[in-house]
């Protein structure tokens, strides 16, 4: 944006926008983040109580049942099972699973990767609506801002690509800048895509091109769905909490069903 900034002669403009743009940006980022914490401290609690039990209260309970000799229920056998390869082979499946987890952070940092996994995070249920907002407020913020500097739309466009974090978006966007060098409308390209901007964007963008308040339009727009992701961050605990309410009693109930069926 500096950049632009200085080859249109708009760099006071641009640095204005860039200021608040900035600040809008780290508000929005920072209520996902205080939304997030909660769950992730609950299911990482879930899963360190669950290998303590495995390694620790398990093997005292199930030698019981190995001792008697007897034919055990599926559920028992699993559980012993677990408990078996955690306790004698605990360290290889901790190296295993960091192994696993440098790799995936490798594969979703190349191109091709970080593509499929956007892609697989757009097509979740709730966690889609998530990221379709506050990429939709990103967009509509960075763009409105760009526009209001006198920066050329196709520039617009391509810084606009790059300050986005998610690969399916920046595509689509950088599509968008060189469909418009053959003249495409700006809200002709957005209804191509229709799992990234809802028809509410569409309509907006329409209105703005015929009316030449583009910019106006979509600062509007950015401000609704920064609304609305703050809205669903404070009401995120209160969707979660269910879902892991019931994933506790889930692990809870089949680790009791597995001890009291034999």
């Amino acid at each position: 944006m500096i950049r632009a900034g200085e080859k249109s002669g708009k760099l006071e403009e641009v640095l204005t926008q860039l200021t608040m743009q900035l600040r809008k940006n780290h508000a929005l980022v920072a209520k996902v983040r205080g939304a997030l914490t909660y769950p992730i401290i609950v299911v990482c609690a879930m899963l360190g109580l669950g290998a303590a039990m495995m390694v620790f209260v398990i093997p005292k309970i199930t030698g019981v049942f190995e001792e008697a000799k007897v034919a055990l229920p599926l559920p028992t056998q699993i559980l012993i099972g677990t408990s078996h390869i955690l306790v004698n082979y605990g360290l290889w499946v901790a190296i295993g699973l960091v192994i696993l987890i440098i790799l995936f952070i490798k594969i979703i940092h190349t191109s091709r990767g970080k593509f499929a996994w956007d892609g697989l995070l757009l097509s979740l249920p709730i966690i889609k609506g998530i990221l379709q907002k506050i990429n939709l407020a990103k967009f509509s913020r960075t763009f409105s801002s760009l526009l209001k500097t006198d920066i050329p739309i196709i520039q617009a466009f391509q810084i606009t690509a790059d300050t986005l974090g998610n690969a399916r978006y920046q595509q689509a966007i950088a599509d968008a800048g060189e469909r418009i060098k053959k003249g495409v409308p700006v809200a002709s390209i957005t209804q191509d895509y229709p799992k990234l901007f809802s028809p509410l964007v569409a309509q907006m963008m329409t209105v703005g091109e015929e009316t030449g308040t583009l910019d106006t339009i979509l600062e509007e727009l950015a401000s609704f769905y920064e609304e609305d992701v703050d809205h669903t961050m404070s009401n995120l605990s209160t969707i979660i909490e269910p879902v892991l309410m019931l994933l506790l009693g889930a692990g809870v109930g089949g680790l009791a069903v597995s001890i009291i069926l034999p």
